[in-house]
């Protein structure tokens, strides 16, 4: 064999390499993201409310860092959204102003009151949390805290800010805000009737399983109070 035709050889065995290494990385990068797009498209049928989204990684490179970041994202909302809801549906909240309440904490309230204190902090942190991370810009910021390449930003971007997504978040965060105003109040109310009966804790008195005052004005005023809180279950 002639060198020329040596070369021309060597050259062609080198471009056979070139383009199988480069028909590999791009079945490689498709595979990869066909994998994430699979993964994720499973992350939209779960139920936030009981679900958790910290799921094992099946992605590698950088398909595993986009992966990870809406893992990350959905995972922390989940948490907070079922400590929201714990608190919701706790029946406590239902039974402060309840005749068993009054018997078991009163006159004092300390327990109650302490109650509300610590669960309204929690209730409104975490639902600040929420309604703060279902926002787009807030969303688009967590993964460039993460990458600076281009390709997985806009594919985390694309996913995460899809129609189906994008359709969930809006409708999540406007419930938030209602329910934020809703619980808020009925804590507060609350509060108002259990500190109205400490500092009148010497004109009321529990008999045939009621609350009965001393004064007229002070029972209208505590039916008032006590139809507020009605009102905003």
């Amino acid at each position: 064999m002639s060198k020329g035709k040596k070369i021309l050889f060597i050259l062609g065995i080198v471009i056979l390499n070139i383009f199988m290494i480069v028909s590999i990385y791009c079945i490689n990068r498709a595979t990869m993201e066909n994998k994430l797009r699979r993964e994720v498209n499973s992350l939209a049928k779960l139920d936030i409310t009981k679900d958790r989204y910290n799921t094992k990684i099946k992605t590698r490179g950088g398909y595993a860092v986009v992966e990870k970041a809406i893992k990350e994202y959905l995972d922390n909302d989940a948490v907070s959204l079922q400590k929201v809801l714990v608190i919701m549906n706790d029946e406590k909240i239902s039974r402060l102003l309840s005749y068993d309440n009054y018997k078991n904490d009163g006159p004092e309230f300390k327990n109650s009151l302490n109650y509300i204190t610590t669960n309204k902090e929690v209730f409104n942190k975490e639902i600040d949390s929420l309604i703060n991370n279902l926002d787009e810009k807030n969303i688009k910021k967590y993964i460039r805290t993460k990458t600076k390449d281009k390709y997985y930003i806009n594919l985390y971007d694309e996913l995460m800010l899809s129609s189906k997504f994008t359709k969930e978040f809006n409708s999540t965060k406007s419930m938030l805000k209602n329910t934020k105003t809703h619980v808020n109040n009925i804590f507060d109310t609350s509060s108002e009737v259990l500190n109205f009966l400490v500092l009148y804790k010497d004109d009321w008195v529990l008999e045939d399983n009621q609350i009965k005052f001393r004064k007229q004005e002070q029972y209208n005023y505590y039916t008032e109070l006590i139809s507020k809180v009605n009102n905003k279950q």
